[in-house]
């Protein structure tokens, strides 16, 4: 049975940069993000419209519908009941497991905002939105969740060195 690893996380935590240096290490993974579906909805002063949201991870998950390969994919906070409930569904097909990337919210704030400076082809990112997004109740209720329908959960520290979290990764 192929792999399913999500990472789930706030914006900043640093999902992309381990996902990035994972994929470069475990070819045989595909990466998938829900960044990619979100950027699409993006106004242009950097709100994404919660109403919207659920659209993208529609999207997201009917964009690997036939992939034959291991997955490491990423996502943020959104919707965790359906999101859940999904990766529940997927575990017929997939063995599931779901990676809590735990870094504290002012850390992420000050990274995404540094992020949006050193990359001017990111989409503006508005800072209001951004501090509301990170106020989320995170990991607690997913915690529950996962549990009640029986998903297999880690949590990572990702102030841990790289190294570290990439070998952890390749023990699921």
């Amino acid at each position: 049975m192929n792999k399913l690893i999500v990472l789930i996380g706030r914006p900043g935590s640093g999902k992309t940069y381990l996902s990035e240096h994972f994929i470069k290490e475990n070819l045989e993974f595909k990466l998938f993000d829900i960044d990619t579906h979100i950027q699409e909805i993006k106004s242009e002063i950097g709100d994404v419209p919660e109403n919207m949201t659920m659209g993208a991870y529609e999207e997201l998950y009917e964009s690997f519908k036939d992939n034959t390969s291991n997955i490491l994919l990423e996502i943020g906070l959104n919707h965790p009941e359906f999101n859940l409930n999904k990766f529940k569904e997927l575990s017929n097909k997939y063995e599931v497991s779901l990676v809590w990337c735990l870094l504290d919210p002012k850390i992420c704030f000050e990274r995404s905002m540094e992020r949006v400076k050193q990359d001017k082809s990111k989409l503006f990112i508005n800072p209001k939105d951004l501090r509301r997004r990170l106020k989320r109740v995170f990991p607690d209720n997913h915690i529950k969740q996962a549990d009640e329908i029986g998903l297999k959960h880690y949590s990572m520290d990702m102030q841990e060195p790289l190294e570290k979290r990439i070998k952890f990764l390749k023990t699921l």
